[in-house]
């Protein structure tokens, strides 16, 4: 007779070992490679890629961000994608954030906690930086207030009014050869005034449109599947999809905008209908597309 318990631990055991996470670790193994020499090759972290061996999707933003790591994950190791996407889409099928694969609570709270010990690390650096720039923003009002009172106190000293004319007024006799009275003497001194000029205002340039803005066309074309995303400068979605191979996309931007292609190495930019070269490093591209100059892509 056999024992359910034992059944029920074989049961769940099959689907971890065939989930994306177990398998890519096994081939990590295999091939003798760290967790350090895949986070660089994926440009996340150490933390990351131990989740994505764990099936623990929790740190990612969304499901097309982990089928992408998935996917740049086997090619690294040179494995055939679609078993692990399969696999993938198996644990989570229809979840904008897949389930936690994890064998026990333990792994779960252990991970977790290393997510913890960061985020507490990166608040008090935060906190650290706050307080200096308010200490910095506090002292520079103080600087401020006292040279504007400085000034204030220069300019009611400079605009003093000017005292009367003191003294008898002379009579004038009208027997007398002068043909001009002699003014009166004055007992003090004018005080001098400083009028201080306003600058004169820079006229407006008729030929600078600052509301102009340029539209150029961008166009993308795919020799093998790859994860795209394009944004402009205000962190606005222009371009969010899995690009499938042999697939083209065509967008009009207003320049600078924001480019991250997870398959860098099979896909070729055009701005203008002229070929535009990229930054990346291994297969994956993360950079901002300013205007070239004269519309060039070179």
């Amino acid at each position: 007779m056999s024992n359910p318990d034992s059944q029920a631990s074989e049961s769940d055991s099959s689907p971890q070992e065939s989930s994306p996470g177990r398998l890519l670790k096994a081939a990590r193994l295999e091939q003798n490679q760290t967790q350090q020499e895949i986070a660089k090759g994926l440009f996340i972290s150490e933390q990351k890629v131990e989740a994505l061996e764990q099936d623990y999707y929790t740190p990612f933003s969304g499901r097309t961000y982990v089928r992408g790591y998935l996917l740049n994950y086997a090619r690294i190791l040179n494995l055939d994608s679609q078993p692990l996407l399969d696999a993938f889409n198996q644990i989570a099928p229809n979840r904008v954030v897949p389930v936690d694969r994890y064998k026990s609570t333990g792994e779960l709270l252990a991970l977790d906690g290393k997510h913890r010990q960061i985020n507490f690390r990166l608040i008090f650096i935060i906190s650290i930086v706050t307080l200096v720039i308010g200490f910095l923003v506090i002292k520079k009002s103080s600087i401020a207030e006292s040279i504007e009172s400085a000034a204030l106190t220069a300019n009611q000293i400079t605009s003093k009014p000017v005292p009367p004319l003191v003294g008898p007024v002379p009579l004038i006799d009208i027997n007398s050869s002068a043909t001009q009275p002699k003014l009166p003497t004055v007992s003090q001194p004018f005080t001098t005034i400083a009028i201080a000029r306003a600058p004169a205002l820079a006229e407006p340039n008729p030929d600078i449109d600052s509301t102009i803005q340029v539209i150029a066309e961008l166009k993308l074309t795919f020799a093998g599947q790859c994860w795209t995303d394009i944004r402009d400068a205000k962190g606005n979605k222009l371009h969010y999809n899995l690009q499938q191979a042999d697939s083209e996309i065509t967008l009009l931007i207003t320049p600078p905008v924001k480019i991250f292609l997870g398959n860098a190495v099979d896909t070729k930019i055009f701005y203008n209908d002229k070929p535009y070269e990229f930054p990346f490093r291994g297969r994956i591209a993360s950079f901002m597309l300013e205007q070239p100059h004269n519309n060039a892509g070179l």
